[in-house]
């Protein structure tokens, strides 16, 4: 289509340009080739998507993305949001609420001070329903002004399987009671402080009846003998 154009730019230099047709046509008609030229690359421009190819390239990946990404300004305002943050916290939250206050003081004073956010862990409640998310912040122009972009990750499970990891490292998965770790753990801790303190401390041993009876009745599983 380009060269088409180069073509028809030439053809018509040649025969508006060396020759004279008078008062026929207006002066110069041989300017009017541009036009001609402009029409053909505006046609090609069309035709490829040369003008939004980046734009719609990086719009895909941000309405792909599985994590929530808001852009904002640094007021708080939601310019965009893909789905995943759409559905993370609702059409009317982020309509209604500057994105800045629903995820605390911390990162909102972090964003009007212009930081960069790596990483950083923050708890969003939406309707009496509690998140632990990930914050991830930088910043664009938009239109002549600065504005914030935010990658928000859901950590809420992965939170909720590490701190029951950490539980069950220091307590009995049965019966959810300290074990012998946790024990040993806070003796050294209080055996640190009366020394520091130059106190004296006494440990009391209790032993308490019937618990082979009571683990052998109720804390275990009965066996099925084939």
């Amino acid at each position: 289509m380009l060269i088409s154009g180069i073509i028809a730019v030439v053809i018509w230099h040649g025969m508006f340009g060396f020759i004279n047709y008078g008062a026929i046509l207006p002066p110069y008609p041989y300017l009017y080739s541009g036009i001609i030229w402009c029409y053909f690359l505006r046609q090609t421009m069309r035709k490829h998507d040369f003008l939004s190819l980046y734009d719609k390239r990086y719009e895909k990946l941000f309405h792909m993305n599985p994590d929530p990404i808001v852009l904002a300004d640094l007021k708080g305002t939601v310019k965009e949001a893909n789905p995943r943050a759409l559905n993370l916290l609702g059409l009317d939250k982020i309509n209604s609420v500057p994105i800045l206050d629903l995820l605390g003081s911390k990162i909102k004073d972090q964003i009007q001070a212009r930081r960069v956010i790596r990483h950083d862990e923050t708890e969003l409640l939406l309707e009496s329903t509690s998140f632990t998310l990930q914050v991830d912040a930088d910043y664009v122009w938009v239109d002549n002004e600065q504005h914030v972009l935010l990658i928000l990750r859901d950590i809420t499970m992965q939170k909720q399987y590490q701190e029951e990891i950490q539980f069950l490292a220091f307590h009995d998965p049965l019966t959810r009671m300290p074990n012998r770790r946790f024990f040993h753990d806070k003796l050294n801790e209080a055996l640190a402080e009366s020394e520091r303190n130059n106190e004296t401390l006494a440990l009391f041993l209790i032993d308490l009846d019937k618990i082979k009876w009571l683990n052998d009745n109720l804390g275990h599983l009965p066996v099925m003998k084939c």
